[in-house]
């Protein structure tokens, strides 16, 4: 049957990063040995995903079979409020967005599309 959720029109955008690029930039780093004073760094690809998209490319390569179907999000928020779990509908369905603009100007640092 695959397992259902309820994610269809999630159209949110969320910053992921892939192996690769957080290694690469885990290196990239150390080569940088305490020239960084204390900087914090955001790590994220360029590339943009939605929570659907995301659930769909983990499924096709985990060879899951899941459904995504409909429902409202207000009615999600309502339901997800009304049991305590106001916080867990909102990193859910809003946008996850970082700017790595910082990270890729002091580390000379550009995620590759993977």
């Amino acid at each position: 049957l695959g397992l259902p959720l309820p994610f269809l029109n999630n159209k949110n955008k969320r910053s992921i990063i892939s192996l690769n690029n957080l290694n690469e930039l885990i290196l990239k780093s150390i080569e940088y040995d305490g020239k960084l004073n204390n900087n914090i760094f955001l790590a994220s690809d360029d590339k943009l995903i939605s929570t659907k998209d995301l659930i769909n490319k983990i499924s096709k390569d985990l060879d899951i079979k899941i459904r995504l179907f409909c429902l409202p999000q207000r009615l999600l928020y309502l339901s997800l409020y009304l049991i305590g779990k106001r916080k867990m509908g909102e990193s859910l369905f809003k946008d996850l967005v970082i700017d790595n603009n910082h990270t890729k100007n002091v580390l000379d640092w550009s995620p590759h599309n993977d």
